[in-house]
């Protein structure tokens, strides 16, 4: 960042100085020991072989690199700009700021004020009673006509200098508050900086905000003090299509594939090529520093129920229900062999085995029955909302069309689903989900008992 001042070229360099992680880490942590917890970790290399302060610095640069000056925040960059030339000092240690003050007085200010300017800038210093008595005012001046340039100069380089240097500090600043909670949970240094890691590279994953993010520090924290595993859980929903609008078929793999609608036309699912990798490198992230990790993607056959809650309804053969539940099995296999590490465990099986089967399907129950009667705490705007899309989207897809009833029956059966999965219990797990929208907030329940879920890319459009 360069800017021409009263003829001096100024080039304040802000978001580049060599001392700006010092700067930064003395502003968000005020102790030395952790200042230098906060700077190592910062200069280590991230996952991706770049130095982690350099990664940051990138990514702050990224976001404003389209952004444009806007009026209201002239004057922010205004005082952003004084603050860092008065950071910056001449080869006798005067700050540029103070030194392009005292050029303007040795311009127009009288003789006097010119000659005690001029040995100021040379490193000379004054007592107040050795000033003319006419230099404050000359300072005054001096000051405003300087502040008046600068405005002038601000544009959309100083702005966007502006913004990542704001950027950056808000994500050091984040890093910081990893570094606090681990050391308020009493980790050792070493495990404050592997925990610092998990949060660094999960947040690198993130596309959306996590559900329950404090249970999820918790959780990785106590897997680091005590070694105990961690379970790191997909819920796996089911790839359903409709053939010629008026068959069910469950797709049998995660590769791409096509299937011909009910007007003849090619349908492509989402992708799901990359999504047990995904999942494996967030399991990959949690051991490399520390963490046993126990993954387990929960099949859901609960699916099949919340889908066809009265089986096939006329709309698709009741056989077909029949042939998914074969479908179902290969699916499981065709997951299960992409990574030995992976567990595939049906979701109800899952439920039955740690005893929560009939707790999830009294919840349901409950919540089926509050939708039903329009009396959910949920409100009926966003019911409505998921009614109307699958209303449309079942009329565009099926031959004899549903009717909204049925529409809002299937609604209903996946929400109370939905909500009935904190039962899963959160105390040593974390589940991976991909970005819902404004579903997320209902994934594995709600409020502080709701299931700590990290939301990440998973698939793929074809």
């Amino acid at each position: 960042m360069a800017m021409t001042l009263f003829g001096t070229k100024v080039r304040i360099e802000a978001f580049r100085r060599l001392d700006l992680l010092n700067t930064l880490s003395a502003e968000v942590a005020k102790r030395s020991d952790e200042r230098k917890i906060l700077e190592n970790f910062l200069l280590l290399p991230s996952a991706s072989g770049v130095d982690r302060f350099a990664e940051l610095t990138r990514d702050s640069e990224d976001i404003a690199k389209n952004d444009l000056l806007v009026n209201g925040a002239r004057d922010v960059v205004v005082d952003y700009v004084q603050k860092q030339m008065g950071n910056l000092t001449t080869g006798v240690g005067v700050s540029i700021y103070r030194d392009l003050v005292l050029q303007v007085i040795e311009k127009e200010g009288d003789k006097s004020c010119r000659i005690v300017a001029k040995a100021m800038r040379q490193g000379k210093s004054f007592t107040s009673d050795q000033l003319p008595a006419s230099f404050p005012v000359a300072n005054n001046k001096a000051e405003t006509l300087l502040q008046g340039k600068i405005r002038s100069e601000v544009g959309d380089d100083e702005y966007r200098d502006y913004l990542c240097a704001k950027r950056l500090k808000s994500l050091v600043c984040v890093v910081a508050k990893d570094l606090f909670t681990g050391v308020n949970n009493g980790l050792d240094p070493d495990k404050v900086l592997n925990f610092m890691g998990i949060m660094y590279e999960l947040r690198k994953l993130e596309t959306a905000v996590p559900t329950n993010a404090q249970r999820i520090k918790n959780n990785i924290i106590q897997a680091l003090m005590s070694g105990s595993e961690l379970k790191l859980l997909h819920i796996k929903c089911l790839r359903f299509t409709y053939p010629e609008g008026n068959r069910l078929q469950l797709i049998e793999h995660s590769d791409d594939v096509e299937i011909r609608n009910k007007g003849g036309e090619i349908y492509r699912p989402v992708g799901e090529k990359n999504l047990i990798p995904r999942l494996v490198n967030v399991g990959n992230i949690l051991e490399a520093f520390g963490v046993r990790v126990r993954m387990i993607v929960l099949l859901s056959d609960q699916d099949l129920l919340d889908y066809f809650p009265n089986g096939g309804g006329g709309m698709v053969p009741d056989s077909d229900l029949a042939v998914a539940k074969g479908s179902l099995e290969k699916y499981k296999k065709a997951l299960q062999v992409q990574d030995e590490r992976i567990e595939v465990i049906y979701l109800r099986n899952y439920l039955r085995t740690h005893g929560s089967l009939a707790e999830f399907d009294r919840r349901r129950n409950g919540s089926l029955r509050k939708l039903t009667s329009r009396n959910s705490f949920l409100s009926e705007g966003l019911v409505e909302s998921r009614v109307n899309y699958r209303f449309e989207s079942n009329r565009k897809i099926f031959v004899n069309d549903p009717g909204r009833h049925f529409a809002r029956e299937r609604v209903n059966s996946q929400l109370a689903s939905m909500l009935s999965l904190g039962v899963l219990g959160g105390q040593e797990t974390i589940v991976v989900e991909e970005d819902r929208g404004e579903e997320n907030k209902l994934v594995g329940g709600t409020g502080k008992d709701s299931l700590p879920v990290v939301f990440i890319k998973l698939r793929d459009i074809i």
